[in-house]
């Protein structure tokens, strides 16, 4: 049932729709897994292929910190809110912490 719940709440709204939720929520630490799950993701895809990070995210960003930005960016850009959840965090780590080039 808890499965269901997230999937319908995903299908309505994704990682916005966890990320605002109260923190110690279910939603909420779905949104904490999911950020931390597409953040390692995206780096080591990148690590595997050879290719410079995505980002570049300092060291004293909370998990919080991260989980708000997020939800920062989907405010700012709307019209990403029903992309693939995993490609907004990216996206949104992006904007938030380019990498030095």
């Amino acid at each position: 049932m808890l499965i269901f719940a997230l999937a319908l709440q995903a299908a309505q709204g994704g990682v916005y729709a966890w990320c605002t939720a109260p923190e110690k929520s279910i939603a909420g630490l779905a949104c904490t897994s999911f950020v931390n799950g597409a953040i390692g993701g995206a780096l080591e895809v990148n690590r595997m292929q050879g290719t410079p990070a995505p980002f570049c995210i300092p060291k004293a960003v909370s998990q919080r910190g991260k989980e708000t930005i997020v939800v920062a960016y989907l405010e700012k850009h709307p019209e990403f809110k029903q992309m693939d959840s995993a490609s907004i965090v990216v996206a949104a780590m992006h904007d938030a912490f380019p990498c030095p080039r």
